[in-house]
């Protein structure tokens, strides 16, 4: 996979200290797009969002270690430079990520987060803390791991099928597909389109329990209320950040039932309240009539 193709879209601001809810301030914005050029090619790894450097949504205020780099770097609250924001990016890619023993350069290059355990082209080093759910914590995991469905479960009907790195769903009957696993508290970033449109009702699944595609939907569906959770307040709409018929990264986080939502790098909301279970469940994304491509799906557990 070349450099290019790297990340595509926006991407978040980055501050030494706590991230303001203001997110790709223009100087940011427009050093990590030129860097990682990113007027090319589709979505691949790290796609728009703010999980390259951030553990959950920038206001929380946690780094992974690619993230804390790039801070070092930085060596100061706010910076506005560009060419100091790209002098950081590339000091830090020359950095080694203490669990895979690589670079981050080198990871990056092989369209994995700098920030994971899982080493480019191969596993990864050292595993972390048992969580809910049956998970690890402290790296990245691959919900879609590019290459085929093992690490997903098809749930109910609709044809769902791996080709030229992306998940299509191709109608075929309403269904989901969601992860092997439970998780509790988390941060998923998924990279998905409606390649024609349509109107029916389609989600990203966030406590599916069971062998039913139900629980708690963040509407993404054409038609729908983007950026919703059903039943839950503080969510809003935000078709303001989508591009219709095109690739949208969301990046949603749930911590003890509260959720926090990104999208295309900006904060849409925060701290919804009720319509979420605090308990484990599968992560999924519904199929309901409308054509769905995915091209990216991690999930990061949290305790």
């Amino acid at each position: 996979m070349k450099r290019s193709a790297f990340c595509w879209g926006a991407m978040a601001v980055l501050t030494v200290g706590v991230a303001s809810t203001a997110l790709a301030r223009p100087p940011y914005l427009a050093a990590f797009k030129a860097h990682y050029n990113t007027a090319s090619g589709k979505p691949t790894l790290n796609g728009a969002n703010c999980a390259l450097c951030h553990v959950g949504a920038p206001n929380q205020a946690k780094w992974n270690v690619y993230g804390e780099a790039v801070r070092t770097a930085l060596g100061a609250r706010n910076v506005s430079d560009p060419a100091k924001i790209n002098a950081a990016l590339v000091a830090a890619e020359s950095k080694t990520n203490p669990d895979t023993k690589q670079t981050f350069g080198q990871m990056i290059a092989g369209d994995k987060f700098p920030g994971s355990n899982v080493a480019a082209g191969g596993a990864g080093g050292g595993g972390g803390t048992g969580g809910a759910g049956g998970t690890n914590t402290g790296t990245w995991e691959p919900g879609f791991n590019g290459v085929d469905m093992d690490g997903l479960t098809k749930v109910g009907g609709g044809n769902w099928a791996v080709q030229n790195f992306l998940v299509h769903y191709t109608a075929g009957g309403d269904g989901a597909i969601r992860t092997n696993k439970m998780y509790k508290n988390y941060s998923a970033v998924i990279v998905m389109r409606f390649p024609e449109g349509g109107a029916q009702d389609s989600g990203i699944l966030l406590r599916m329990t069971g062998a039913g595609s139900g629980g708690p939907q963040l509407n993404i569906g054409p038609g729908q209320d983007f950026g919703t959770i059903t039943g839950a307040q503080g969510t809003r709409a935000r078709f303001d950040l989508i591009k219709p018929n095109d690739w949208n990264t969301y990046q949603i986080t749930v911590w003890n039932g509260i959720a926090t939502l990104a999208i295309n790098g900006q904060v849409a909301w925060e701290q919804s309240s009720g319509g979420i279970p605090d308990s484990p469940g599968y992560i999924g994304i519904e199929g309901k009539g409308s054509k769905v491509d995915v091209a990216q799906f991690w999930v990061y557990p949290m305790p």
